[in-house]
């Protein structure tokens, strides 16, 4: 079972609740961050581990004490395996990085600006100290942006206990994870924008439109527009997407657009067919001179109808099972532990992974076939839905799931 329970100043709040209606807790927050100036994790009784009590605009928020979170119960929602997260492959630094005080710096492969007189540089011949590599940056993509939003607001998680996940607690949640990012030494949210957020943000929109404004011959500046995609619509010269709570339309060239459907099929085809399925964007866009926005870029991610990321139409059918049967899980966004499962419930005395297989290539069961056997050899009980072959899916109910456990073999 998630363990979500926090204490302020001696008394006991859950950490979700504090989460998806931060305005109720204002006060209790406030007086521990002065008092106290900490708040402390339940998960475990033996040891007090301390949250950083963070504000963020007129709200408060949680967030990990720096380097703790190993140290928190896996099934915590504090718990983080920063091992894992922080050390990139050779020596590349990671694109995206939560430093000590809870800020999210970005280093994003888009531009926010072009400087459009600039002479190509001459290729700098910088000295390194013996014995030592230059560090490099990844860089993030739109789409790891939307990733990563989803992954630090816990919008990819379900406490497992009936709460009805809707829209706007979803944007909601997005927004305060995106108000802790930067690009540089600014803020993403001075060069992004976020339509459903207008009863806390009432001037962000025409801030952003003053943002783009500021384009000249010298210099073109662009900016993100993060939403709910509910329809394209052709035209003669480009395509328009309308996002839900927006009055304004992104334009795409055709040919770019092209380009979006082929690299993410399945998003274009859940807003064609599929209602019930949730597609969210980030687009890189300018301002023409007649106003409208011209997409640069885009990022997609695509969610089940309670906003649980999804991969295929297998994983909607297992998302929507594992909401019926209210169970608490999440939807992994990165390799944890060597292994990226299609979800991992928690609300069980350890973790319980479900894999749902899609395909049947020769390719695909031999990838399988060595997935199962990392399961084995870590000793992690796995439920397994055959779905390519139209096997039934198994029961998800929690009485049942003790007789479903992937029961560990020999590895071969």
């Amino acid at each position: 079972m998630e363990i979500s329970t926090v204490y302020l100043g001696g008394q006991a709040f859950d950490a979700n609740d504090i989460a998806q209606r931060p305005g109720r807790y204002t006060e209790a927050l406030g007086r521990a961050k002065k008092i106290q100036r900490h708040a402390i994790c339940g998960c475990k009784r033996e040891v007090a581990l301390r949250l950083i009590i963070r504000k963020l605009g007129d709200y408060y928020c949680l967030t990990l004490w720096p380097y703790e979170g190993q140290l928190h119960d896996k099934r915590c929602i504090f718990h983080r395996n920063e091992i894992q997260e922080t050390v990139a492959d050779g020596l590349a630094r990671q694109s995206i990085i939560e430093e000590d005080d809870g800020t999210v710096s970005i280093s994003p492969d888009f531009d926010l600006a072009l400087n459009l007189n600039q002479r190509p540089a001459a290729p700098k011949q910088t000295p390194t100290r013996p014995g030592k590599n230059r560090m490099s940056r990844r860089k993030a993509s739109l789409t790891a942006l939307l990733q990563f939003l989803w992954h630090h607001s816990r919008c990819n998680t379900i406490s497992g206990y009936g709460k009805a996940v809707t829209f706007d607690s979803t944007i909601f949640k997005l927004w305060r994870s995106l108000r802790q990012c930067v690009v540089g030494q600014t803020p993403l949210t001075d060069v992004s924008f976020m339509p459903g957020m207008r009863s806390a943000c009432p001037n962000w929109l025409d801030e952003f439109d003053a943002h783009l404004c500021t384009s000249s011959s010298a210099k073109r500046v662009y900016g993100v527009v993060l939403g709910r995609l509910t329809a394209v619509t052709e035209g003669k010269y480009s395509f328009a997407y309308s996002l839900q709570g927006f009055g304004k339309r992104l334009y795409v060239e055709k040919t770019l657009h092209k380009s979006f459907q082929d690299s993410c099929k399945l998003a274009y085809a859940a807003v064609q067919n599929s209602p019930e399925l949730n597609v969210f964007i980030a687009a890189q866009v300018e301002l023409t001179a007649h106003g409208h926005y011209k997409v640069k870029d885009c990022g997609f991610i695509v969610t089940s109808r309670h906003f649980i990321p999804v991969d295929s139409m297998y994983e909607v059918e297992m998302a929507d099972a594992l909401m019926e049967a209210q169970r608490g899980f999440y939807k992994p966004l990165k390799v944890e532990d060597g292994l990226l499962p299609d979800f991992v419930l928690t609300d069980a005395p350890a973790h319980i992974y479900v894999e749902v297989w899609g395909m049947n290539t020769v390719e695909y069961r031999l990838r399988r076939q060595d997935k199962i056997k990392h399961y084995a050899a870590s000793n992690r009980p796995l439920i397994e839905w055959d779905a390519a072959v139209n096997a039934p899916m198994p029961s998800l109910r929690k009485e049942d799931v003790t007789k479903l456990l992937w029961t560990k073999k020999p590895v071969k």
